[in-house]
């Protein structure tokens, strides 16, 4: 890490070769990942701290929620004064269905390409909403690249949905782990791959490596947008992740008939926490080269700005 930013992925042995100057920790076998993040409307140093003790970062979102968005808003949109599309589905406002006549009628002013271009994003969605998508209404979520956010703590979460399904369609899916009361990240992903009995499960559960990745890239592109670099690790990309301490790791698809990686250990595919073994513990939680949370692991390392390794 250096300058907030990561700087290398590798091997240890290249390391002190490559920055002689950087102070290394001993992460003692850790696994380092990128970190969940929630966004959330508001500040609230309470949440914050709670959020990162369970590598989550929470962080606010650029744009509003709109619900029940009018004239006025596809006005914006075509001025260009808006940035970023994230809609609420309201159950009262025809739920999904009015979400994606609000996008045609935006797109018939603004073009399809502005409009899709905001990285649109429906939260609000509900297992019954989730349920009973059709195909004609995964055509339009895909014409203007949709962004899902799915709850599977909340209510009914994903009860019944084929979320398979709208993954092999295209359809980009964000993670929340919030349960009403507390953030439950590794909950969350066992509701999405259908393990244990934390939430319903759905009909056709995420492989975990999709779980994870719409828990934090997906997250990112449906409440940022594309460009900010987070929800990765990779060199150049802003140093936001968190330490666990796990136990196995392995990697598992969720269905052989749409697996799109394989699971041998000679492919190289990044292994994940057992999601039916024990939870990890989180030892930090880093966000944008800022620790946010330590257990100790990271010793004299903390703080920002210098050159640091794990």
């Amino acid at each position: 890490m250096d300058n907030r930013s990561v700087a290398w992925i590798g091997q240890d042995a290249p390391g002190p070769t490559l920055f002689p100057e950087a102070s290394s920790v001993d992460a003692e076998g850790a696994w380092c990942a990128p970190a969940f993040l929630e966004f959330a409307p508001g500040d609230d140093a309470g949440a914050d701290a709670s959020a990162a003790g369970r590598g989550v970062v929470r962080m606010k979102a650029d744009a509003p929620v709109l619900q029940n968005p009018g004239s006025a808003v596809i006005d914006s949109l075509v001025a260009g004064d808006l940035d970023k599309l994230t809609l609420r589905a309201d159950p009262a406002a025809g739920g999904l269905q009015g979400v994606l006549d609000f996008l045609a009628a935006a797109a018939e002013k603004a073009g399809d390409v502005r409009v899709a271009g905001r990285a649109p994003a429906i939260v609000g969605l509900g297992a019954a909403d989730l349920g009973a998508i059709s195909s004609e209404q995964i055509d339009q979520l895909s014409k203007y690249g949709v962004s899902l956010v799915l709850a599977p703590l909340l209510g009914d979460g994903v009860s019944g949905a084929d979320l398979i399904g709208l993954a092999a369609a295209g359809i980009p899916m964000a993670g929340t782990c919030w349960d009403g009361v507390e953030f439950r990240p590794w909950d969350a992903l066992a509701a999405l791959t259908g393990v244990g009995d934390a939430a319903p499960a759905p009909a056709r559960a995420l492989s975990p490596r999709a779980a994870f990745t719409a828990a934090t890239r997906g997250a990112v592109r449906a409440f940022l947008g594309q460009g900010s670099g987070l929800g990765v690790l990779q060199p150049g990309a802003p140093a936001s992740f968190a330490l666990w301490h796990t136990g196995e790791l392995v990697a598992k698809a969720a269905d052989d008939a749409v697996q799109r990686w394989s699971t041998d250990p000679r492919s190289g595919v990044p292994p994940m926490p057992d999601l039916e073994g024990p939870a990890p513990t989180c030892l930090a939680v880093v966000d944008r080269g800022e620790v946010l949370f330590e257990s100790g692991v990271l010793g004299t390392a903390t703080g920002s700005g210098s050159e640091k390794a794990l």
